[in-house]
C-alpha cells in the first residue's frame, strides 16, 4: 500500500521538482530494462527446471511493479505540470489585464489633456418665419388630440 506525501515548495521551484521526479522515472525505466533483459536471459535457460521458471516469474513480476511505479510517478508529474500550467496561464492573463489597464489609463490621461473644441456660431439667430397665433393654435389642437 502506498501513501501520497505532499511537500510545499515555492512556486518557482516547481519545474525543478518535476525535473527531479522525471529523472527518478528515468532511473526506474533503466531498472525496468535490466529486469526485462534478466527475464529474457532466464527464458533462454532450461525452462524444464522449476527454479528457472520461478526466476522468470519473479523477474517479470518485478518489471511489472517497476512499471506501475513509473506510471504513478509520471501521473504525479503530469498533475504537477498541469497545475503549474494553470498558474502560468493565470499569471499571463493578469499581466495582460494590467497592461490593458495601463494603456487605458494612459489614453484617458492623454485625452484629458486635449482641449475640446466648441464651435462658436456667434449670437443666436431668430427663426426665419415668426411663430404666429395660428401656429400656436394648431400646436394646442394637436396636443389635445394626442391626449384624447
Amino acid at each position: 500500500m502506498k501513501a501520497k506525501i505532499f511537500n510545499s515548495v515555492d512556486i518557482t521551484e516547481v519545474p525543478a521538482k518535476i525535473q527531479e521526479m522525471l529523472d527518478s522515472v528515468g532511473e526506474t525505466l533503466k531498472k525496468i530494462c535490466k529486469m526485462n533483459a534478466t527475464s529474457c536471459h532466464v527464458l533462454n535457460l532450461d525452462m524444464d527446471k522449476s527454479k528457472n521458471v520461478e526466476c522468470a516469474v519473479e523477474a517479470i513480476t518485478t518489471t511489472k511493479i517497476l512499471l506501475a511505479e513509473a506510471d504513478q510517478a509520471l501521473t504525479d508529474s503530469l498533475d504537477l505540470v498541469s497545475g503549474y500550467r494553470s498558474y502560468v496561464k493565470n499569471k499571463e492573463e493578469e499581466a495582460a489585464k494590467k497592461e490593458l489597464l495601463s494603456k487605458a489609463l494612459e489614453d484617458q490621461q492623454r485625452q484629458a489633456k486635449i482641449p475640446v473644441k466648441i464651435k462658436d456660431t456667434g449670437t443666436p439667430q431668430s427663426p426665419d418665419a415668426p411663430i404666429t397665433k395660428e401656429i400656436l393654435e394648431k400646436l394646442a389642437e394637436l396636443s389635445n388630440a394626442n391626449e384624447g
